[in-house]
């Protein structure tokens, strides 16, 4: 079974879920976990979507704080860490676990926790909102999944007919805001990140020395006039200044702060300073004219997603797919319209202006050939392509990353990555930029040799039944040479890899025997369709449409004799989304032949 999720993939995980809880079950001979695995394993997606990858951090987070947020438990508070050493040594003895500690050293972090645990879980101020919540009806007696009287209870208490701590209550919410958990983890390509000298903006510079020189208090206008800008390139440069420590506002003028020269002194601290505060900027790209009316409320999602698009390219990236998919990801797709699309550019382009001063990313014109037909290729009819081109500056990128993981997202290095199991790997390799993708396969190679990587992959093949692990495995395995020969004929009869390493026997050059057996091609291909369908369902769409209808209808028609674990979803979407009828009927009636 799959135990790596790297984009939050809901009915794999589910799947994989189910299948270790089961699991779990048979090993501890029916003791029953009352949920904890469902729990823990929901967590652990939440966390870094390596289900069986188990560090003495992941176990004394957990138990500190995890499980005194959410779990709602009147007694028994010890099953919690004897069920999470238990699961450790189910993880060891099933052969599923992937850490690089001992056993013995992961039991004795789950140790070291508990006492800390136990004092977590009897302290209201290190539970979750709905945990606070549920106890303070539960011991006023209300029901909580009675609605009247869960709206009763918060109107007496509004009007202070019911006692509960307030500050206490503030405190838990706030917390949960700021942390936000729950959503499954993101990870982004691996890149090399490196820590690179910084330097101030020479605007915020000049607007330091102009202020401190004139002896006197500025208004925006007079600023604009100084630095000769507009007076919404003023406004974020004072706020940004603000914001920054660098000056303060009296009534409505500016003046230079007391510490402001000693922070010039210490670029590094003012540049982390300037980027950190960034995000603060949001009323200044909600108000202007001509931008996104609720940029200020967008602010933050669309610096996120920008991060994304360009840290995930080690090359420019154009400011117009940048707008396609920023579009896609933010703005409300019932709502948009050619004129917010032009809104969203005009706040990027202010934006990117923005990171240029500060030298987080540098802007150009492409004169590519390939790059322009893209471009022009992605806006709507009538609409001129820019050809502007954003990327990210050695700076950018690191401090881009510290900010995606500040979002929540798993952002590694290029050398985070050999502490990771080889299905990591295996996951990240198909999105990773092709010359970060050679790195790390020779990375992976020179720790393990040819041999230790191809035992690596063959017991990953014969445990995940995932069509995106099996075709990037075999990827990978080509590159271990004879050895990955070796144990691919090994692997031949597999029940699970079988299918598909006798076709990647066949297809190998030196092959002088047909190995392949009647529907190993069938099934090789719907690996294919299952991660396209997967990766993008319009597009896989689009592409099978080219078949001659016939054709289409009689693959459809077969594919209910399989057993591939790819089969519901790949005839939903046909059924639901193919727009000739005969197709998506054929469709219809595969899904009632699966069930």
């Amino acid at each position: 079974m799959r135990t790596v999720f790297l984009h939050g993939e809901v009915e794999q995980y589910e799947r994989a879920r189910s299948a270790l809880a089961e699991r779990f079950a048979e090993w501890s001979d029916g003791r029953p976990a009352c949920g904890l695995v469902e729990f823990l394993l929901d967590d652990k997606l939440s966390a870094d979507g390596l289900l069986a990858r188990w560090t003495e951090d992941d176990l004394r987070r957990f138990l500190v704080r995890s499980a005194p947020r959410r779990l709602l438990l009147a007694e028994g508070w010890a099953a919690v860490p004897e069920f999470l050493a238990a699961w450790i040594s189910f993880l060891d003895d099933t052969g599923l676990l992937t850490s690089d500690r001992p056993v013995r050293a992961l039991l004795a972090a789950v140790e070291r926790a508990s006492p800390a645990y136990l004092a977590a879980m009897a302290d209201p101020a290190e539970w979750g909102a709905d945990k606070f919540w549920s106890v303070v009806l539960h011991e006023h007696g209300v029901d909580a999944d009675d609605e009247d009287a869960v709206e009763t209870f918060f109107e007496t208490l509004e009007s202070g007919e019911v006692d509960v701590d307030e500050s206490l209550a503030e405190t838990v919410e706030e917390r949960d805001t700021a942390e936000a958990a729950g959503e499954p983890a993101f990870w982004l390509p691996p890149r090399h990140v490196e820590e690179v000298p910084l330097d101030v903006p020479a605007r915020l510079r000049e607007l330091h020395t102009r202020l401190a020189s004139e002896q006197r208090r500025f208004d925006l206008d007079e600023v604009a006039g100084l630095l000769e800008v507009d007076r919404f390139e003023a406004g974020l440069l004072v706020e940004w200044a603000r914001q920054a420590g660098l000056v303060r506002v009296v009534g409505e003028r500016l003046t230079p702060t007391h510490i402001s020269a000693a922070v010039l002194a210490e670029p590094e601290l003012l540049w982390t300073r300037l980027w950190q505060t960034f995000v603060l900027l949001d009323e200044y790209f909600g108000g202007e004219p001509g931008l996104l009316p609720e940029g200020g409320e967008l602010f933050g999602e669309l610096v996120q997603a920008a991060l994304c698009g360009l840290y995930s390219s080690t090359g420019a990236v154009a400011l117009e797919h940048l707008v396609g998919a920023i579009s896609d990801d933010v703005l409300d797709p019932v709502e948009e319209s050619r004129d917010r699309s032009e809104a969203l550019r005009r706040t990027l382009v202010r934006m990117f202006d923005q990171w240029a001063a500060l030298g987080v990313v540098r802007t150009g014109v492409t004169t590519d050939a390939e790059q322009i037909a893209a471009i022009e290729s992605a806006v709507p009819a009538g609409v001129t392509a820019e050809r502007t081109v954003v990327q990210l500056t050695k700076p950018g990128l690191f401090a881009a990353r510290g900010s995606l993981q500040a979002f929540g997202f798993v952002a590694p290095t290029v050398e985070d990555m050999a502490q990771y199991p080889v299905e990591v790997l295996v996951l990240a390799l198909p999105e990773s930029p092709p010359e970060v993708a050679e790195v790390l396969v020779s990375d992976w190679l020179g720790r393990l040799g040819a041999r230790g990587g191809a035992q690596e992959l063959a017991a990953l093949l014969r445990r995940a039944d995932d069509p995106a692990v099996r075709l990037a495995a075999l990827w990978l395995l080509e590159q271990t040479g004879e050895e990955g020969v070796a144990v691919a004929r090994d692997l031949a009869d597999d029940p699970v890899a079988g299918p598909a390493v006798r076709m990647w026997l066949q297809a190998r050059p030196s092959s002088d025997e047909v190995v392949a057996r009647p529907g190993d091609e069938l099934l090789l291909e719907l690996d294919g369709m299952a991660v396209a369908v997967a990766g993008d369902a319009g597009r896989f769409l689009a592409e099978f449409q080219q078949r001659p209808t016939a054709d289409q209808i009689a693959l459809i028609d077969r594919i209910p004799e399989t057993a591939h674990v790819g089969v519901p979803a790949l005839l939903s979407v046909i059924a639901e989304e193919h727009p000739d009828e005969s197709v998506a009927g054929a469709a219809r009636r595969g899904l009632e032949k699966v069930g």
